[in-house]
């Protein structure tokens, strides 16, 4: 048993992917999380209901809801790290970095045009990916294993938005995300943007 545990630490465990893992998913949970509460809290001021665009069919159920809640918490704290993590390595080959300090990281940080082009192109690969992902997985010999369970809600809501199956999640959210960072070997900086 020993010797798996030191197999483990030894071929496993690199800190540097830890550390691009952890900033990069708490830098993505934040920013979610953050406009899930902002919409959520929106969509219950009764003065703004008016307002929706999609008011006919009914409210997702309660369990829908929780369902979406508990898969999306397991995309985000569990998979998601996952495959940063292993995919570090990949990063790392072409180019990226992790800072241990604060002003180190500073230092390296591009020009705000070089940021700005960055962030433009990165928004038409993301858009790009995601698009043509999002049309594959509506084929028919594979929308029923992966894509259809993100079509079980009738009525949005904003947590509903990443609700889908581990293999949708890493293909379109997670790789529609950092393709462009990874082909413009973008600073942590322009891919956290």
């Amino acid at each position: 048993m020993e010797s798996v545990r030191s197999f483990l630490a030894e071929k496993l465990w690199d800190p540097e992917a830890f550390k691009f893992a952890a900033q990069l998913n708490t830098v993505l949970l934040v920013v979610f999380w953050f406009f899930i509460g902002y919409y959520y809290a929106l969509s219950k001021i009764p003065f703004l209901q008016r307002y929706k665009i999609q008011n006919k069919p009914p409210y997702p159920s309660e369990k829908l809801v929780r369902e979406c809640l508990v898969e999306t918490l397991l995309n985000h704290f569990i998979l998601r790290p996952i495959l940063l993590y292993f995919t570090w390595p990949v990063f790392k080959r072409f180019g990226a970095e992790v800072f241990d300090d604060v002003a180190a990281y500073l230092t390296s940080v591009p020009t705000i045009g070089t940021i700005a082009f960055q962030v433009a192109i990165c928004m038409q690969i993301d858009d790009f990916w995601f698009y043509w992902s999002h049309r594959l997985l509506h084929h028919r010999s594979i929308y029923k294993y992966i894509h259809k369970k993100h079509h079980e809600f009738r009525h949005t809501i904003p947590i509903a938005v990443e609700y889908a199956h581990p293999v949708e999640d890493f293909i379109s959210n997670t790789v529609s995300t950092l393709l462009g960072p990874f082909i413009l070997r973008s600073h942590l900086l322009g891919m956290l943007l």
